[in-house]
């Protein structure tokens, strides 16, 4: 799975994997969304009937919206630095 940039603007979407049971629909890229989706994954992979396709699957997925947080997080830092 691989984040696009919406053509209309410069925000991320990103599309569900098909076999993930949250919306199957593109949406813009929320920080919050995707920390809620990256702690599901983590239940997810936790526990003991998890095959390994699954794991790898999951695994790759968090590692993606891992990415996209970690961007949002760079374009906002310098909004909070302050000069002194």
């Amino acid at each position: 799975m691989n984040p696009k940039k919406d053509k209309k603007s410069s925000t991320l979407i990103f599309k569900e994997s098909e076999t993930d049971y949250r919306k199957q629909d593109t949406e813009p890229f929320s920080y919050d969304r995707a920390m809620a989706a990256i702690q599901q994954l983590v239940e997810d992979m936790q526990q003991p009937s998890i095959t390994m396709d699954e794991l790898l699957q999951k695994q790759e997925r968090a590692n993606v919206l891992i990415n996209l947080c970690q961007e949002k997080l760079r374009a906002i830092k310098p909004k909070f630095d302050i000069p002194f």
